[in-house]
Formats: structure tokens, C-alpha cells, sequence
């Protein structure tokens, strides 16, 4: 892969992984509303104090996506020439943000599926999450295949 292409590809997952952790950290993940006769209730997932685990599962996976930025601003100072085994930490984080996301959001639908409330819904902050770490994920997987090949290429 080319230089270009490469700026290119660190370009793209430092959007992908700066919008991805900005969203979840300033929306919601998912949401409920449940209403009746007499009883109205709501709920988010988000950060709030009222949820701690889900405080802590957002930070992280918050946090693996700001480590994804790092390593794409590291690709992009160095003119794409980064190190091999630093891009292969990126794809192993945003692998493992993105598992996060989908595991939450499992737990999310089976909750609302017991508990059978009106309207339930995923927020910003998951699509944000989903979208960001499963983007990031591929542009480093492409990379990371990329120099792979041009190694390859290199050492016959």
C-alpha cells in the first residue's frame, strides 16, 4: 500500500474512533420508556451514577477508543511507516470495544425482552460504539495486511 493510501486508512479510523468514543461518551448507549394507565417509567443506559457498571463498560470501551485515535495519530505523524506490532495492539482494541458494544447490547435486548417495556430502544452512544470500533477494526485489519504483503513483497 501506498503512503497515500495509508495516510488515508489512519485518517479514517481516527474519525471512525474519535466520533465512536465521543458518541458513547456524550449520548446514551440504549433506552426504555414503559407507560400505563396509572404508572409512567423511563430509562437510559449512560453515564450516569445510577448505572455503574454500565459507567465502567463505557469508559473502557470509551478508552480502547481513544487508544485507536493514538495509534492512527501515531500513523499519521510517522507518515504511515508505524510500527507493525502497535497497529496490531490497535486492531486487538478496537476488536475487543466493538465485542463489548455487541455483548451490551445482548444484555440490553434480553433485559427488555424480560421485562417487556413499551418502547426500548439503542441509542447514539451504541451506534456511535458499533459503528466506530467496527470501522477502526477494519481500516487497522486492512493495514496491518497491507504491510504484510509489501513485507512480503520486500523479502522473497
Amino acid at each position: 500500500m501506498s503512503i497515500s493510501n495509508s495516510i488515508n486508512v489512519f485518517v479514517g479510523s481516527l474519525i471512525a474512533s474519535l466520533v465512536g468514543a465521543f458518541l458513547l461518551i456524550l449520548e446514551d448507549f440504549a433506552g426504555r420508556y414503559n407507560y400505563g394507565y396509572y404508572v409512567q417509567s423511563w430509562g437510559w443506559i449512560g453515564l450516569n451514577l445510577e448505572t455503574p457498571l454500565a459507567v465502567v463498560l463505557i469508559g473502557l470501551v470509551a478508552g480502547l477508543l481513544f487508544y485507536c485515535a493514538y495509534v492512527s495519530l501515531q500513523g499519521l505523524r510517522l507518515k504511515g511507516q508505524v510500527d507493525k506490532r502497535m497497529i496490531r495492539f490497535g486492531l486487538i482494541a478496537s476488536f475487543a470495544a466493538f465485542a463489548i458494544v455487541v455483548v451490551g447490547a445482548v444484555a440490553f435486548v434480553a433485559a427488555m425482552l424480560i421485562d417487556e417495556p413499551s418502547e426500548w430502544w439503542f441509542g447514539a452512544g451504541f451506534y456511535g460504539g458499533l459503528l466506530g470500533s467496527g470501522l477502526t477494526g477494519l481500516l487497522f485489519f486492512l493495514q496491518q495486511k497491507s504491510m504484510s504483503t509489501a513485507e512480503a513483497r520486500s523479502n522473497p
